[in-house]
């Protein structure tokens, strides 16, 4: 690993690097303390709720709670199967935008187009082979691909509007 500062090279064993990473995820707690102070909240009666990939880290909520002196949990998803904290934020982005919608009245768009008629039971998605030979289902294909790649710049204009 190389130093700031420095072309030299060092090596570092787990334990040094352990150190390092503990010393800086505990000056981001004091300085989440300090702001939390400067805005008029001395103390939370709910405790905290740490999110991200961080978090994912063994004792980044004991030292979190030995530091705010108050209760900490981990926000773990539990949508879609995405059962880890680094997917918090995307998750929470997704939620924010599509409740967003809703209040503002626009249409979204949903990735999913159940054929049939409207009823309590969702039905399974259609697979069809596409033969090499058959343009007709090839066109169908790439313009799928196209509504997909419509609904991503849709979604972008959305958040960057």
């Amino acid at each position: 690993m190389t130093t700031i500062g420095s072309n030299e090279q060092q090596t570092f064993s787990q334990v040094q690097i352990t150190e390092i990473i503990e010393a800086r995820l505990g000056e981001i707690f004091h300085f989440i303390t300090q702001e939390f102070r400067r805005m008029g909240y001395r103390d939370l009666p709910g405790g905290y709720v740490l999110t991200g990939g961080v978090m994912s880290l063994p004792g980044a909520d004991l030292l979190a709670k030995d530091i705010f002196q108050t209760n900490v949990r981990i926000s773990v998803p539990s949508h879609i199967g995405v059962r880890e904290p680094h997917f918090t934020v995307g998750l929470g982005t997704l939620q924010f935008a599509y409740r967003n919608a809703k209040i503002q009245g626009k249409d979204y768009v949903s990735g999913v187009k159940i054929e049939g008629n409207e009823s309590s039971k969702p039905s399974k998605p259609k697979v069809e082979k596409i033969e090499k030979n058959d343009p007709e289902k090839v066109r169908s294909k790439n313009k799928t691909k196209e509504n997909k790649d419509s609904l991503v710049k849709k979604l972008q204009n959305y958040f960057f509007d």
